[in-house]
C-alpha cells in the first residue's frame, strides 16, 4: 500500500503499535519481510487526538515509542486531559511534540522528578522550576474553553464547541438486588443513626472499596447501565450515541463468558486486531472522515 496515493490518512493508536511491533520483530529477525507502510512514510502533519494516552512517555509503554517514530515535520497533540495524575504526565506530551530541551526523559527526569538523593519520586516544584515548567506549558499550548468563538477573515465569528443540550432521562428508582447489597455496604457512611449505633464495630468497607463503590454510584446516577458497562473493548463501537439500545449492547460480557482481566482483555484486543484483515467500526472514525471530507473543499486528495 503507498501512502503517498492518499492526502489524509486517518488511523488509531493500536494499528501503530502493531506496526511498532512488527518493525522491532523484522530487525530482530532480517529474514522476515513485513509492510510497514505508516512508520515507513514522511507527513506534513501529524495530529494526535487523545494525546494523554501516551502521558508515560516511550521509556515506558510501547504505544508511545510507536507514537514517536512517527516521522512528521509537524505535530499537533490534542487532549482534554493533559495531566491524569501529577504534572510529570506532560513529558509525554513534550517527548512526542519534541520540544527542547525537555524532551529529553533524562534530563526531564533531573529536574522535575529527583529527590536530592537520587532516588527518582514525584515531588511538589519550588518557585523556579514550577516558572520553568509553567512557561513551557504555557508557550507550547493553546487551551480552548465553552464560549470560545473562531474569527474567520472573511466571515463573522463561529463558536469553537457546540452548544451544550441536555436531555433528561427518567429512570425508575426502585433498588436491584446489587444495588441493596451497595447501599448496605456503604451504610456506615452515609446513614448517620447507622453509624452512632455501630460506632464501637466500625465501618464494614475499606476506604478503596469505597472509592470504587462510589464511583458505582456516580455511574449509575447517570444511566443504570453505566456501572456494568465496559467501553473501548473488542467489537464494542464507540459511546457517542444517544440510544438506551447502545448502553445495554455495552454490557461487558454474556453471563456465559467468564470475564478477563483488563490486561488479558486488552492483549486479546490487540492479537485479534493484528490477525484480523476486516474493518473496524468505529463512529468516531465515521465523524471525523466526514468532518475531513467537509473542509476538502477544491482538493481532490484522497482520504484512507
Amino acid at each position: 500500500m503507498d501512502l503517498l496515493e492518499y492526502e489524509i490518512i486517518v488511523t488509531d493508536f493500536e494499528t501503530v503499535r502493531n506496526e511498532y511491533v512488527k518493525t522491532k520483530a523484522a530487525i530482530a529477525d532480517s529474514r522476515e519481510q513485513v509492510s510497514l507502510p505508516i512508520l515507513s512514510t514522511e507527513y506534513h502533519r501529524c495530529v494526535l487526538d487523545e494525546a494523554h494516552r501516551i502521558r508515560n512517555g516511550s521509556a515506558i509503554t510501547i504505544t508511545a515509542a510507536a507514537i514517536n517514530k512517527i516521522r512528521s515535520t509537524y505535530r499537533i497533540a490534542m487532549t482534554g486531559t493533559p495531566f491524569n495524575n501529577e504534572y510529570t504526565d506532560v513529558h509525554g506530551l513534550i517527548e512526542f511534540l519534541r520540544i527542547p530541551p525537555w524532551n529529553n526523559q533524562q534530563l526531564f527526569i533531573s529536574s522535575f522528578m529527583k529527590k536530592p538523593n537520587g532516588q527518582r519520586d514525584v515531588k511538589l516544584l519550588d518557585g523556579p522550576r514550577n516558572a520553568i515548567l509553567s512557561l513551557t506549558l504555557l508557550s507550547m499550548m493553546v487551551r480552548y474553553v465553552h464560549g470560545d468563538q473562531y474569527c474567520p477573515p472573511d466571515g463573522p465569528p463561529e463558536s469553537i464547541f457546540p452548544e451544550i443540550e441536555c436531555v433528561p432521562i427518567v429512570s425508575e428508582l426502585t433498588p436491584t438486588a446489587g444495588e441493596r447489597a451497595d447501599q448496605e455496604a456503604t451504610r456506615f457512611q452515609w446513614d448517620e443513626d447507622y453509624k452512632e449505633e455501630n460506632k464501637d464495630r466500625g465501618s464494614d468497607i475499606t476506604p478503596s472499596e469505597l472509592f470504587r463503590e462510589l464511583i458505582k454510584a456516580r455511574l449509575a446516577a447517570i444511566h443504570p447501565e453505566l456501572p456494568s458497562a465496559r467501553y473501548g473493548e473488542f467489537g464494542i463501537d464507540d459511546a457517542i450515541d444517544d440510544q438506551h439500545w447502545l448502553l445495554v449492547e455495552l454490557a461487558c460480557k454474556t453471563p456465559s463468558e467468564p470475564p478477563l482481566r483488563h490486561n488479558s482483555s486488552r492483549e486479546a484486543f490487540r492479537a485479534m486486531m493484528a490477525a484480523s484483515p476486516g474493518r473496524w467500526r468505529s463512529t468516531k472514525t465515521t465523524r471525523a472522515v466526514q468532518s475531513i471530507k467537509e473542509h476538502l473543499g477544491k482538493r481532490t486528495g484522497k482520504i484512507l
